[in-house]
């Protein structure tokens, strides 16, 4: 590299000018081979992690229903805030209104117990939790609160079971999603002013000698 203050030819990786003192621009890092840069896309690449869901998580409730059905026994990826509670509140009004046919609701019960089941295991990983968390509704009175509380809890990074909210959390170790090439750091270096060179120590001087002749 040229210094372009005084145009001393510099080696590449230094920081300031040897001639001149001045500093110097940090090369440009330029990416791996076969780098590709992330898109907009990225996310929506991975709809399968939220079950056909838009990959920012946000449902109507007409919507969280069709996912609740077509996601019937899908344990695997995550399930957003809004698309688990748009499913509580229908599978609860359903419930309500067979709840008066002892047979019907019998039947009803048991046919949403397993998408319940996995509804709620998704919104757990979309939190950061494994499926065993949901042992913690058994745990008397204190349980099915500190559940709830996960439920409503907002959508974490990037995990093991998907990409999550584009602007939600800090992403994690995630597979799914193509990493920011980050160049490496170039350690600091101090600037050193060269040094003056300094004549060599001359070898001190005998004193005169007496040849054995003093003053009269």
């Amino acid at each position: 590299m040229i210094c372009p203050q005084c145009g001393t030819q510099l080696r590449d990786d230094a920081a300031y000018c040897t001639a001149c003192g001045a500093k110097q621009a940090p090369p440009t890092q330029q990416p791996p081979q076969g780098y590709q840069q992330p898109n907009s896309n990225t996310y929506s690449d991975q709809a399968y992690f939220r079950g056909g869901a838009p990959s920012d998580g946000k449902v109507e409730f007409g919507q969280a229903i069709k996912l609740f059905f077509i996601n019937y026994a899908k344990f695997s990826g995550r399930a957003s805030r809004s698309e688990f509670w748009w499913a509580f509140l229908f599978t609860s009004l359903v419930g309500l209104a067979t709840g008066f046919i002892p047979v019907l609701g019998w039947l009803v019960s048991i046919g949403f117990l397993v998408p319940n089941l996995a509804i709620a295991v998704r919104r757990l990983h979309d939190t950061g939790k494994d499926w065993y968390w949901l042992f913690m509704g058994l745990i008397p009175f204190a349980g099915p609160i500190i559940l709830i509380v996960y439920f409503a809890k907002e959508s974490v990074g990037d995990n093991q079971w998907g990409p999550g909210i584009p602007g939600y959390g800090i992403p994690q170790s995630n597979p799914y999603v193509a990493q920011q090439y980050a160049a490496p750091q170039q350690p600091q270096q101090t600037y050193q002013a060269p040094q003056e060179s300094t004549p060599v120590d001359q070898a001190p001087q005998e004193p005169p000698t007496d040849n054995g002749q003093s003053d009269q």
